[in-house]
């Protein structure tokens, strides 16, 4: 996540690709307006110079809206009866008894990822969640219906230490 995220940084969210795309779109606005105000003299360009500033705005709350997501991180609930994983506006509600398989799977000392296979209307589907490592394990286990499956990834990457 945090390679994807620098990427993401460098290629998209800086300040360049968004000035050039805003530049390019506010000039490409003013020129289409031009071109409809020379085509059709009639037309009333105050009521229409908003358009100028539609793509660039659209483009700020994008980059506005993916940056309040990487700042609030997801709430999750772990119940007897269901397990929700709310994200802004998403939420996913995982009854206890429609879980298949969860597995633990432990990455890096701070990367603990807990996966939940599911079934929802003859559709298996899958919830990844990432969890604190100071959580209590033992008290996960026991919320889970069922047994969790313990990975630890960090050994698939280098095999000459494990």
């Amino acid at each position: 996540m945090g390679q994807l995220w620098r990427e993401l940084q460098t290629a998209v969210f800086s300040t360049g690709p968004l000035l050039r795309v805003s530049i390019g779109s506010a000039v490409s606005s003013i020129v289409i307006l031009l071109i409809f105000k020379l085509l059709i003299p009639q037309i009333n360009l105050w009521a229409v110079w908003p358009v100028v500033f539609a793509l660039p705005m659209m483009l700020l709350y994008i980059a506005s809206y993916f940056g309040m997501a990487y700042l609030i991180r997801p709430t999750v609930v772990v119940s007897q009866k269901r397990i929700s994983y709310q994200l802004g506006q998403t939420v996913e509600r995982v009854d206890q008894n429609s879980i298949q398989s969860t597995k633990l799977v432990f990455h890096d000392a701070d990367r603990v990822r807990l996966i939940v296979r599911y079934r929802q209307k003859e559709e298996i589907k899958r919830l990844v969640i990432g969890v604190p490592p100071d959580l209590d394990f033992f008290e996960l286990q026991r919320l889970l219906k069922t047994e969790p499956e313990i990975v630890d990834a960090r050994c698939e990457r280098i095999v000459s230490i494990c």
